[in-house]
């Protein structure tokens, strides 16, 4: 609960992020169509911020150390999370048996408290979401 508390006051870390298209890479208003101009932008659902409520779970069993249905599932599934393959060098590197406690908490610290993924301080956009044959993507890859 401690950490909870810790993490929520120093709020979460700004992360550096490069524009996705650069200037010269944008369309000019005059290449565009008749059609398009005449739409209207009815709404738009920025993607939130931070994942801390993405892995809302994930921070609590840090904390209690209680092995949940939610829990237990992400670990019965972990091979098949499309983050996967950015984990299991180290999985296999520390030896580490996802079945025990102390090893969940070493992998469940990897994934969002680390220098090697840090998810928990990243925006969702930018985490690796959507598995495909031979690769991942994150929610900008796919827009």
């Amino acid at each position: 609960m401690e950490k909870s508390i810790e993490r929520f006051k120093k709020g979460a870390k700004y992360v550096n992020i490069e524009s996705a298209v650069r200037r010269d890479h944008l369309t000019s208003i005059n290449d565009t169509s008749d059609d398009y101009l005449n739409l209207k932008c009815v709404k738009f659902i920025p993607a939130s911020g931070a994942a801390t409520r993405m892995f809302e779970d994930l921070y609590k069993y840090l904390d209690d150390k209680i092995a949940t249905e939610s829990i237990n599932q992400f670990f019965d599934e972990l091979e098949n999370i499309t983050f996967y393959e950015e984990i299991k060098d180290f999985i296999e590197k520390e030896n580490i048996d996802k079945n025990v406690t102390s090893d969940r908490i070493k992998i469940i610290d990897y994934i969002l408290n680390s220098n090697k993924m840090n998810y928990g301080n990243l925006p969702k956009a930018v985490i690796k979401m959507n598995s495909y044959k031979d690769f991942s993507t994150t929610p900008i890859e796919d827009a």
